[in-house]
C-alpha cells in the first residue's frame, strides 16, 4: 500500500511535467526536485480512501517564480491553496504554501502562534 502510493506520487507529478525524488517520512511524502534550475521541496499526505484527495501538502519554494508550481501542484491535490508564508530570518527568503482540506482555519491558527513564520497570508481562492 505504502510502496503503491510512493509510486503513484511519482507518476502523477511527472505526468504534470515534475520530476522528482520522492521518499517516506513517517506517514507523509518528502519530495524534491527542480523546476528550471531552481529547487523545491513538498510535503504530502498520504491518499485518503474515501474520496481520493489528499489532505495537505506543504511545499517551499526557493528563490523561483512559484506560480506555475502552484498551478501544477493545484492539479495534483484537486483544491487550490489556502494560504502562503516566510520564515522570519531564512537568508534565502523562500516562500511556502499550504493546502488543507480538513482544517485549514486551525492551521492558520497555529502559523500565527509560531513566532518563526512571519507575512502569513490567506488566499480567498483556496479551498
Amino acid at each position: 500500500m505504502v510502496k503503491d502510493d510512493l509510486e503513484d506520487i511519482r507518476f502523477e507529478l511527472r505526468h504534470l511535467g515534475l520530476n522528482v525524488k520522492v521518499r517516506r517520512k513517517k506517514s507523509n511524502y518528502f519530495c524534491h526536485g527542480k523546476l528550471n534550475n531552481k529547487r523545491f521541496t513538498v510535503t504530502i499526505s498520504s491518499k485518503k480512501n474515501e474520496n481520493g484527495l489528499r489532505n495537505f501538502i506543504v511545499a517551499f519554494f526557493f528563490g523561483q517564480e512559484e506560480k506555475n508550481l502552484v498551478s501544477l501542484l493545484s492539479q495534483f491535490m484537486g483544491y487550490k491553496p489556502f494560504c502562503t508564508y516566510l520564515y522570519r530570518g531564512d537568508p534565502e527568503g523562500f516562500v511556502n504554501y499550504e493546502w488543507d482540506k480538513e482544517c485549514p482555519e486551525e492551521r492558520i491558527i497555529n502559523l500565527r502562534e509560531n513566532s518563526d513564520v512571519g507575512l502569513i497570508q490567506r488566499l480567498e481562492d483556496g479551498f
